[in-house]
């Protein structure tokens, strides 16, 4: 059975940021439908149909959801959506439904459960690697190496791609970036500035990640094969 995976989105959202998305999610196996609040949500009563979520990149999050005061850095916000990503979240992991955070929605993922951002990365970490192209125009994003950590799922899921430094390139375009990590999560993975690149849950029965980078521009690597094939196999078991 082909699994449903719902995508979170906002007013600010432009179509055209969503079709990577749309287009990995039916090429490994699955449909989709794409989500702007809680009352659409029930009104198509996705409780009883949805088998995945993911949560897009995007603009910042509001600070406030994590009680602080945003910064001059922060842009592009949309409270509603973080609002109904946050309920979402929450949903997913109360009910054990697969849950994959991208970029924006990794960070969503640890407002959700308790954690903080830093608001900006280059003013508030020690010698920051670019993670974000230096022309806010650009097309183009940074890439870098990431180091998994051993004993975590994320590590076994890329073992065989990994180098001799359990590390692997990966692309990067955010400014912001998890500083205190939420309840029930770990880290996988960080960038050699100490960025978190990636997160899961601790629960082992739970397929619940948040990856920092953008698999869904990565569409010529095996790292992209490897996290949506199994985002959209342990989808398809609950359908």
């Amino acid at each position: 059975m082909n699994p449903l995976i719902v995508i979170t989105y906002g007013v600010n959202t432009k179509e055209e940021k969503l079709v990577n998305y749309k287009r990995t999610i039916e090429n490994f196996g699955g449909k989709y439908e794409y989500i702007i609040s809680m009352s659409e949500f029930k009104r198509k009563k996705l409780d009883k149909k949805i088998n995945g979520l993911l949560l897009p990149g995007g603009g910042d999050a509001d600070s406030s959801s994590y009680c602080e005061k945003n910064s001059d850095k922060v842009k592009n916000i949309d409270t509603p959506r973080d609002k109904l990503e946050t309920e979402l979240v929450r949903y997913a992991i109360k009910n054990k439904i697969p849950l994959l955070g991208i970029c924006r929605g990794c960070q969503m993922l640890n407002i959700a459960t308790g954690g903080t951002l830093m608001q900006d990365i280059y003013t508030e970490c020690k010698n920051p690697l670019r993670h974000s192209p230096v022309n806010e125009k650009s097309q183009c994003d940074e890439m870098h190496q990431m180091k998994i950590k051993k004993e975590t799922f994320i590590f076994g899921l890329f073992k065989d791609i990994l180098d001799s430094n359990n590390e692997v390139v990966v692309n990067s375009y955010h400014h912001q970036a998890l500083k205190k990590l939420g309840k029930g999560l770990i880290v996988s993975a960080v960038a050699s500035d100490g960025i978190i690149e990636a997160v899961e849950s601790k629960d082992k029965k739970h397929f619940c990640i948040g990856v920092q980078f953008h698999p869904e521009r990565m569409r010529q690597t095996k790292l992209h094969e490897k996290l949506f094939k199994e985002f959209i196999k342990v989808s398809a078991m609950q359908a």
